[in-house]
């Protein structure tokens, strides 16, 4: 998937996180996918900033921009939120489903049962508990912990798990 998808595709399911007026929709939802390596976001929104391979990007920025302006309750949230964005675009990363089921199957491979699972970077998706919560059948009851540093994938995080857990 391209930046330029990724981005669009990020700000439609924040734009829908953040209505008070729409109906859940799972699909919009799901296709965030936080901005790890979207370091672009960051340029100032001054177009003589931009280097010509991002202006491609430029009017996308400006939409997100304007959409957590909107959005905040204050400037300090506003603030707090790009800062979020500014330390998940250096360090946000998606674990590959195969490496989920293999930490997760892993304590019950060995004879521990576990009933706990901690996600400690949940994203929006919180994909170990969920995996974790899809194996339930084979291991009995189970709790989840999840937990987001970064305020944007937690904010849409709230909405994507629909599985009480």
């Amino acid at each position: 998937m391209s930046k330029l998808q990724r981005l669009r595709d990020n700000i439609e399911a924040l734009q829908h996180a953040m209505s008070s007026t729409s109906e859940y929709d799972s699909e919009i939802l799901n296709k965030y996918s936080g901005f790890g390596g979207l370091t672009f976001v960051l340029n100032p929104l001054e177009p003589t900033a931009w280097t010509k391979n991002d202006m491609m990007y430029y009017q996308d920025t400006v939409k997100l921009h304007e959409l957590l302006r909107e959005e905040a309750g204050s400037d300090k949230e506003y603030q707090a939120w790009v800062e979020s964005l500014k330390a998940s675009t250096l360090t946000a990363y998606y674990t590959p489903g195969e490496l989920i089921a293999r930490i997760v199957d892993a304590p019950n491979a060995v004879g521990f049962k576990t009933r706990v699972v901690l996600d400690p970077a949940a994203g929006s998706h919180g994909a170990f508990a969920q995996y974790a919560l899809s194996s339930c059948n084979m291991w009995g009851n189970m709790k989840g912990v999840l937990y987001e540093k970064d305020l944007l994938s937690g904010f849409s995080h709230e909405l994507c798990l629909t599985t009480e857990i």
